[in-house]
């Protein structure tokens, strides 16, 4: 059975690309930029930001992330999302599955979107800012040393529902 969030990522997904274009097809970031600004300046109640790395794009709504892969030659070097597809299918074998977000793909109008329950960024300030602090020495050593993930920094893990999660863990060296 699907989640809440997943079925209103693909229901939202549907709309997106109906009426503005698939941005899996966008040759650069300011084609995404242009596509949910136009979409925030038509859609006032509902508001969607956009976040890149050097591999993947993601759209970011109230409660889930909607990724895609953009940038072939990086995704071979840094992972993409169907890489996290594998991570987290292992993870869960494994018993891991716990401090990563949960992945699931969606097919819209032809085209693989993937999508994750969106975790809140770490505002650290004072706070300790290192993932060990906040799940343990023995789960750190299974993402470094049984998932392999390589890149583990501040920017890539949040909370979900008060927990310490991973919401980035494409690159691995395996």
């Amino acid at each position: 059975m699907r989640s809440n969030y997943v079925e209103r990522a693909e229901k939202f997904m549907k709309s997106f690309v109906r009426n503005y274009g698939h941005p899996f097809g966008c040759k650069n970031i300011a084609e995404v930029r242009d596509m949910v600004e136009r979409y925030n300046a038509a859609h006032k109640r509902i508001h969607v930001s956009y976040s890149y790395g050097v591999s993947r794009c993601t759209l970011i709504l109230s409660d889930y992330v909607i990724k895609w892969d953009y940038d072939a030659e990086n995704v071979m070097e840094w992972g993409g999302c169907k890489n996290e597809m594998k991570i987290y299918a292992k993870a869960c074998k494994m018993g891991l599955h716990n401090v990563l977000a949960p992945i699931t793909r969606i097919k819209v109008y032809g085209r693989f979107y993937y999508v994750m329950p969106r975790c809140t960024r770490t505002a650290f300030g004072d706070k300790h800012h290192d993932l060990t602090y906040y799940i343990g020495e023995a789960q750190m050593w299974g993402l470094h040393n049984r998932l392999h993930l390589i890149d583990l920094h501040c920017e890539n893990w949040g909370f979900l529902h008060g927990q310490a999660t991973v919401f980035d863990y494409a690159a691995c060296c395996e």
